[in-house]
């Protein structure tokens, strides 16, 4: 195993882990901070391994797009003066537009559209004020993810993924069960 597959292994991890820990937060602002630094780590496990793998390069695009997309977010959420309806769904088209741009510069086969298809899911649930749609999002990018990294046999980024999957189904159920509690009192 090469030194740069070790460090990219690292940044994964640790990139899961805080990605894991963000879905358990039931604030979208909470979440988007936390996804900023997932982001960020999972851009720099694509640098380490961007030169032993052609596909890395849907991964960089979209990991760089995440970023962005996560720090415009929040921006537009924490901006009274830019909390609209209007600016999210401007934002999510931007930024799904911004997907599918990069999806034709780095194509590398049909398989290239799942991690496109659950960004651009992602950008819209994460443009609506509903915690429930954001979670059930995260739920579809990470299944997408996962048959895609399977696909391309990058092993640690598929099961790092598959961690990241279990914990947004729990933090999804988790949510569920917390808001029908609160329904009933």
């Amino acid at each position: 195993m090469l030194w740069n597959e070790i460090l990219s292994f690292i940044c994964i991890v640790c990139s899961a882990l805080i990605y894991a820990l963000s879905l358990q937060f039931n604030r979208k602002k909470s979440i988007l901070i936390m996804q900023v630094f997932s982001s960020s780590l999972y851009l720099l496990s694509y640098f380490f391994i961007l030169n032993l793998y052609a596909a890395a390069s849907v991964g960089l695009a979209t990991a760089v797009i995440e970023i962005f997309r996560v720090i415009v977010f929040y921006l537009i959420n924490k901006t009274e003066k830019f909390n609209s309806q209007k600016n999210n769904i401007l934002a999510a088209l931007f930024f799904s537009c911004l997907l599918i741009v990069s999806a034709v510069f780095t194509w590398n086969g049909w398989i290239t559209l799942l991690p496109i298809v659950g960004g651009v899911i992602v950008s819209f649930a994460v443009g609506h004020k509903n915690i429930l749609l954001m979670k059930v999002a995260f739920v579809i990018q990470s299944i997408l993810t996962i048959i895609y990294l399977f696909f391309l046999t990058l092993w640690f980024n598929a099961c790092s993924q598959v961690i990241v999957l279990v914990f947004s189904i729990i933090g999804l159920v988790s949510y569920l069960l917390k808001t029908k509690q609160q329904k009933e009192i």
